[in-house]
């Protein structure tokens, strides 16, 4: 017999603190090193992401992203027959290009996370990080490049990351010692 095994109920929060996406910092997806994930959160990151422990420093790369449309959706699917399921998520960003050279290095960015998998870090306005990507990897499915046509609409790249996993990205929020790690392994802008 199948049981629940809920031990406390849950309230609403007094007050909502901030929503929306600050940044999100990519590395490259080791299916042999994955990001493990405690009944406390994500407490240490796997070493290949560790400055520490790289000869050629840094592996992460961040991206400041303008959150008034970004938003990570985390979806669960059930199958009913199997009772089995899996989380998809979605996330699209706007990468906004300067202008003059610029440009050639916003296209060799794309480029480049476009041709592998990734784990992301999603840094929230609220200041709490969460991995995505850390189990099965994530990938950008899909890019849409505008010039804007007048003044006032998107002059950039809109990527869209897609993830395929089996747990929620709430389990693998990062606790203070993760975050640090994160912080020393991301490169300057």
């Amino acid at each position: 017999m199948c049981t629940i095994t809920l031990t406390k109920s849950r309230n609403l929060n007094c007050v909502n603190k901030l929503v929306g996406i600050r940044s999100l910092s990519i590395v490259i997806y080791d299916p042999l090193n994955r990001v493990a994930t405690t009944s406390g959160g994500v407490v240490t990151l796997p070493d290949y992401m560790l400055t520490a422990t790289l000869p050629a420093g840094a592996k992460i790369a961040r991206f400041d992203v303008k959150n008034t449309t970004t938003n990570y959706n985390d979806t669960l699917t059930q199958n009913l027959d199997t009772r089995s399921g899996g989380r998809k998520g979605e996330l699209s960003l706007v990468l906004v290009s300067a202008s003059g050279l610029d440009n050639v290095t916003l296209a060799e960015v794309v480029d480049q996370i476009t041709k592998t998998e990734f784990v992301g870090f999603l840094e929230m306005k609220n200041g709490d990080v969460f991995a995505i990507g850390s189990g099965f990897g994530a990938m950008i499915p899909t890019v849409v490049d505008s010039t804007g046509a007048q003044a006032g609409d998107l002059n950039g790249v809109t990527i869209t990351i897609a993830t395929d996993e089996a747990e929620s990205f709430r389990k693998y929020w990062l606790t203070a010692p993760a975050v640090a790690q994160l912080l020393a392994s991301t490169m300057t802008y």
